[in-house]
């Protein structure tokens, strides 16, 4: 399944859940008008540049990222629980937020890639 069918499912569910349809009548109100209407929704947020954020497990794969990258930890919370993100520095480190200090990859993994910087893609 490419980006496009994922993002076309994403949204004809959505559209489903958010209209409180029975799954019966799902095929009926996704018929032909739909589909089109789907179809060109789905294309318009990827030509807008959308991707699914990519998940990150080993320290491998977070090692590779550049300079200037962005990750959101699952695992790591701040005291009100909001997920805390962590940059890497010119130093190569990761820094947690605006704080100074740095935390070992190991402490915060798995986590989600907010941003790479473009020479880096």
């Amino acid at each position: 399944m490419n980006a496009r069918d994922e993002l076309r499912g994403t949204l004809a569910n959505a559209i489903c859940n958010a209209s409180h349809y029975p799954k019966r009548a799902q095929p009926h109100l996704l018929g032909g008008d739909m589909s089109v209407v789907l179809d060109k929704t789905a294309d318009a947020i990827l030509a807008a540049g959308y991707r699914k954020p990519r998940t990150i497990t080993t320290t491998e794969e977070l090692d590779a990222l550049p300079n200037g990258s962005v990750v959101l930890s699952d695992v790591y919370k701040a005291h009100h629980g909001q997920a805390i993100s962590f940059q890497r520095w010119e130093d190569g480190l990761w820094h947690r937020g605006a704080r100074s200090g740095s935390t070992h990859p190991d402490n915060f993994l798995p986590v989600s890639v907010l941003h790479e910087p473009e020479a880096a893609r």
